[in-house]
């Protein structure tokens, strides 16, 4: 089989997995692509706003995924399809830069979980304090080890994905370009094409639909930079993906209206895995990443999305208070402004999770950095010594044994 060599600008050398040192040399963030993460945020925000109107503790809401020709059903219906592609965009941001960079810092997972449990716990007080024993025995153990539980499966998803990445790099380096080739089509075939088609088959799961994502974005990187770079190109593929998605919504309620079959099943294609969304969401990352600049105000707040996802769709928050809005805004105007209701719903809560976590990383994370810092090497330290006893139990055995066979051997010929 003819081998395809990659061109000599991706040859596996320091050029295309540059040091540690050539990395933090091209760490200058790109504003552009700053800029995008709050965008993705904002959809996603609009997202979980609207899909609340779906909750079983709203007065008067509607099942979102009954088939209907109501523009208020409508609206919401493709609000859910900014969850996935806000979702994918992350992944594929981070995916751009993980690949060729094999450095895994356990200090930032640990900082991330520190970060994900202290604002579950600074929300769950002020819970506890408003709401008392209103709120159930299970929200408040989730929201005790918020992590273990996925109170949010983005960032539990995240943490597994950064910690393997550099397992993934070394499978990367090892390929060909006709291997990597296969290996992004296999994955994409398996958990982004027959996931959707047949749902359940082959195993899927987020890390094996990231990790598709992963090997798609690494071959476009290594071997398809350019011709991603054309403008016209991305642009056309941001429209056939959008167009196909807005086709598939309309055709599931136009059968769901004149037939039983998917009546309410119309967000059946509303997820992480579909294929559109993630041409759509490729597309558009390489379309703005085209465009560079720098603008400090852009690249603090984008700094700031991991903390308002927290936030914003904290177990509690969107369990308790998010249902009491809405009932609020029904009292109000009776959904007759539905989609002006989600917007500014969203940009209230848009600006005060942006606020919230000003403050949370000001006033709470910067001061606690010394701690969070202690508390990582206390950690590391004990897991270390658990790790070296364990070891020494290991090599004790081997020892154990080859003395056994050496004592055995010895009887034997004498």
């Amino acid at each position: 089989m003819q081998h395809i060599t990659p061109p000599e600008k991706f040859v596996y050398t320091n050029n295309a997995f540059p040091n540690n040192k050539e990395l933090r040399k091209k760490a200058a963030r790109n504003s552009a692509i700053e800029l995008l993460k709050i965008v993705a945020i904002i959809g996603i925000i609009l997202r979980h706003i609207s899909g609340g109107i779906a909750n079983p503790s709203v007065m008067h809401g509607f099942q979102t995924s009954l088939a209907s020709w109501d523009l208020n059903h409508i609206f919401v219906q493709l609000t859910y399809f900014l969850g996935p592609i806000g979702n994918n965009i992350f992944w594929i941001c981070s995916c751009w830069f993980l690949v060729g960079d094999n450095r895994m810092s356990k200090r930032k997972l640990f900082g991330m979980i520190v970060d994900v449990w202290l604002i579950s716990i600074i929300i769950l007080c002020f819970a506890l304090y408003d709401l008392g024993d209103a709120i159930e025995k299970e929200h408040i153990k989730n929201s005790l080890f918020p992590t273990l539980f996925e109170n949010n499966w983005f960032v539990t998803c995240y943490i597994l994905m950064y910690a393997i990445h550099p397992l993934l790099n070394i499978i990367i380096k090892r390929l060909s370009q006709r291997g990597l080739f296969r290996t992004a089509l296999s994955f994409a075939m398996l958990y982004i094409i027959l996931s959707v088609l047949t749902p359940g088959h082959f195993f899927p799961s987020m890390p094996t639909i990231w990790t598709a994502v992963y090997f798609i974005v690494a071959y476009i990187k290594l071997y398809l930079d350019q011709p991603y770079k054309n403008i016209r190109f991305n642009i056309m593929c941001i429209a056939i993906s959008s167009a196909a998605i807005i086709c598939s919504v309309a055709t599931l309620n136009y059968i769901g209206t004149h037939t039983s079959l998917y009546i309410n099943n119309v967000l059946l294609w509303n997820c992480n895995e579909n294929p559109f969304v993630i041409i759509f969401s490729i597309s558009l990352f390489n379309l703005v990443r085209n465009y560079k600049f720098e603008n400090k105000a852009v690249n603090y707040l984008a700094g700031l999305t991991l903390f308002i996802y927290l936030i914003h769709e904290n177990l509690l928050l969107r369990t308790y208070y998010r249902p009491m809005i809405w009932n609020k805004i029904y009292d109000m105007d009776k959904y007759q402004h539905l989609i002006l209701d989600c917007l500014l719903f969203t940009t209230l809560v848009f600006i005060g999770s942006v606020i919230i976590s000003m403050a949370y990383s000001s006033l709470i994370k910067r001061p606690m950095a010394s701690i969070i810092s202690w508390s990582y090497e206390r950690v590391k330290a004990l897991y270390l010594r658990i790790e070296s006893k364990l070891l020494n139990i290991s090599m004790h055995d081997i020892k154990k044994q080859e003395l056994g066979e050496s004592t055995l051997a010895e009887k034997i010929n004498s």
